[in-house]
C-alpha cells in the first residue's frame, strides 16, 4: 500500500512567490506588465510591518482563528492605505469601505467597531511608520500551522501621490 506524504506547508518565500505569480498572471491577462524587486526597501518589509499593527489586536483576540487573522489582516491593509490619505479622502475611504461589508452596512453598532478598530490601527501606522509612503496594491494572508503567513505587494508614493486638488 502506498504511503501518503504528509503536507508540509510553504514556505515564506513559497507563499511570497505563489503571490507573485498570482498577480503576474493576472497582469498579462490584462495585457500589462509587472516586475518584482528583490532588493529590500529601505523601509522594510511591509509585511512585517502590517504584522507588527495587527500584534496587539490578535494578541488580545482569539488570533489562532484563520479567518479572523486574515480579516485583521485586510483591515490593518487598508487602514494603511487610508494613513496616506488627507484626513477628509481618508474618512470617504473608510466609508465607502465600510458600506461594502455587506454584514454590517445596516449595523450602526458593528460600524462603530470596525471604524475605532480601523482608526486604531491608522494611529498606529502613524506612530511607528509615519515616513512609510509605500500604498499597498495586493496582499495575500493565510494561517498555516498556526503560524500567520503574509505577503504583501505594494507600490512607492510621495507625499502629494493622492492629492486630488490640481497641481499648479
Amino acid at each position: 500500500m502506498a504511503r501518503k506524504r504528509k503536507k508540509h506547508a510553504p514556505s515564506e518565500d513559497q507563499f511570497t512567490n505563489q503571490h507573485f505569480e498570482e498577480l503576474q498572471r493576472k497582469f498579462t491577462a490584462e495585457g500589462k506588465e509587472i516586475t518584482r524587486d528583490y532588493n529590500s526597501h529601505p523601509e522594510g518589509k511591509l509585511s512585517d510591518r502590517i504584522t507588527f499593527l495587527t500584534r496587539p489586536i490578535l494578541e488580545k483576540e482569539d488570533s489562532g482563528r484563520s479567518d479572523f487573522a486574515k480579516t485583521v489582516i485586510g483591515f490593518a491593509c487598508m487602514a494603511w492605505n487610508a494613513s496616506l490619505l488627507k484626513m477628509a479622502e481618508r474618512q470617504k475611504m473608510i466609508d465607502g469601505f465600510l458600506n461594502l461589508l455587506t454584514p454590517i452596512a445596516n449595523d450602526p453598532k458593528g460600524k462603530v467597531l470596525i471604524q475605532d478598530l480601523i482608526n486604531e490601527l491608522i494611529a498606529r501606522k502613524l506612530k511607528y511608520f509615519p515616513n512609510d509612503r509605500r500604498y499597498i496594491t495586493s496582499y495575500k494572508a493565510a494561517v498555516i500551522n498556526d503560524r500567520l503567513q503574509l505577503s504583501v505587494a505594494s507600490i512607492d508614493t510621495d507625499e502629494h501621490a493622492f492629492d486630488t486638488e490640481k497641481q499648479t
